[in-house]
C-alpha cells in the first residue's frame, strides 16, 4: 500500500515539473521572458508624406538580446479592414524605417514580431491613418525682378531665360520645385516649341519670331495637379535692329565698305585671272565669265549673261557663268 501511494506521489512529482517546464519555455526559457519593446510609432500621417517608423528592441531571459530577429510588416487594410497589400513585409525591426503611405485605401496596421529559440513570439500592433491631400500645390515667381503682367520681350536675335519659379507642397509645405514642369508653346498655333523638365537650370534659349505662352506644371506627392500660365509677349522683329542709332556706327559702315571692296577686288580680278590665262592657252575663253567669281549667287552670272548678250547676240555665258559663280560661293 505504501509502495502505491510513494509511486503515486512520484508520478504527480515528474507531471508537474513537466508542467513547469512547458510554462517556463513559454515565458521566453528564463527567469524574465520575451519582452518586445518599440518607441513612439507615429499614429498619421499625410499621403505622399514620407515616416520613419522606430527601431524595436527585443530581449529573452533565455536567449539575451534577439532584436535581430525582430520582423516588422506594414497592412494596407480595405473598407472591411481585410489586408490589401502589405508595402513592408517581414523587414528587419531593429533598424528605423521610412514608410509613405499611398494607395487606394487609407488604413494601415503597423506589425512588429519577434520569436525565440523556443518558438514563442511577441507582436505588437499600432493603428496607423493615412491623410488625403486634397489642397493643390502652390506655385509662385521667385524672381522679384519679373513683371508677370508686361511678361517677356525679346528679338529673335536675343537669349531668354526664364524667371524663378518655386513650387510648395500643401499641408506639409515642402519645396518641390524640382517636379516642376515647363511647355511652350505658340499661342497661334498652340503647338509646343520647347520642353523644359529641370526649372533649376538657367541655360538661355532662343525662339523664332511670334508670340508664345509658358505653361508650368506642378505635381505634389499626391498627384494635385496644378498648372499656371505665364504669357510671354515676345515682340520679335528682326528690322527693330535697324535702327539709325544702331545701325549708323564705324564698326557697321567699316563692315560693309569692306564688303564693297571684297565685291569689287574679286570682279576685277576674276576678268584680270581670266585674260592672263588666255595668253597661255590655246583655246579662249571670255574673261567675263571672271566676274562671277564671287558670292552673290545667282546674280552676278545672271549679271554676266546679260551684258555678254549686249554685246553679242550669240553670246551664251550662263551656264559658264553659274559653274564659276559656283566656285566663288565655295
Amino acid at each position: 500500500m505504501r509502495k502505491a501511494i510513494t509511486s503515486v506521489i512520484l508520478a504527480f512529482l515528474l507531471v508537474f515539473t513537466a508542467v513547469a517546464a512547458v510554462g517556463c519555455n513559454k515565458e521566453g526559457g528564463g527567469e524574465q521572458g520575451l519582452t518586445l519593446t518599440v518607441g513612439e510609432v507615429p499614429a498619421s500621417a499625410y499621403v505622399g508624406e514620407t515616416v520613419t517608423l522606430p527601431a524595436a528592441t527585443a530581449t529573452d531571459g533565455k536567449d539575451g538580446d534577439i532584436s535581430a530577429s525582430i520582423r516588422l510588416t506594414v497592412q494596407n487594410l480595405d473598407d472591411d479592414g481585410e489586408i490589401y497589400r502589405e508595402p513592408i513585409y517581414e523587414q528587419p525591426g531593429n533598424v528605423a524605417t521610412e514608410f509613405t503611405p499611398a494607395g487606394r485605401y487609407l488604413d494601415y496596421k503597423i506589425v512588429y514580431k519577434v520569436t525565440n529559440s523556443a518558438g514563442v513570439t511577441e507582436q505588437k500592433e499600432f493603428d496607423f491613418k493615412a491623410l488625403e491631400d486634397n489642397e493643390a500645390p502652390v506655385l509662385s515667381l521667385d524672381d522679384a525682378d519679373f513683371d508677370l503682367e508686361k511678361g517677356i520681350s525679346v528679338t529673335e536675335t536675343e537669349d531668354i531665360v526664364l524667371p524663378n519659379v518655386k513650387g510648395v507642397d500643401k499641408p506639409l509645405d515642402n519645396d518641390i520645385t524640382a517636379r516642376i514642369t515647363v511647355m511652350i508653346r505658340d499661342k497661334e498655333s498652340e503647338k509646343i516649341v520647347k520642353t523644359i523638365t529641370n526649372v533649376t537650370d538657367k541655360t538661355p534659349f532662343r525662339l523664332t519670331r511670334g508670340s508664345y505662352e509658358v505653361v508650368y506644371n506642378l505635381s505634389d506627392t499626391a498627384q494635385n495637379v496644378l498648372a499656371n500660365i505665364i504669357t510671354l509677349f515676345l515682340g520679335i522683329t528682326v528690322a527693330s535692329k535697324m535702327k539709325a542709332a544702331e545701325f549708323l556706327q564705324f564698326n557697321t559702315l567699316l563692315i560693309m565698305g569692306l564688303g564693297l571692296i571684297a565685291f569689287i577686288v574679286d570682279t576685277i580680278g576674276g576678268v584680270m585671272l581670266a585674260k592672263l590665262l588666255n595668253i597661255f592657252s590655246k583655246e579662249k575663253i571670255n574673261p567675263m565669265i571672271g566676274a562671277a567669281g564671287i558670292s552673290a549667287f545667282p546674280m552676278s552670272a545672271r549679271v554676266v549673261q546679260k551684258m555678254a548678250l549686249e554685246e553679242d547676240k550669240s553670246n551664251f555665258l550662263l551656264m559658264h557663268s553659274v559653274g564659276v559663280n559656283v566656285s566663288g560661293q565655295i
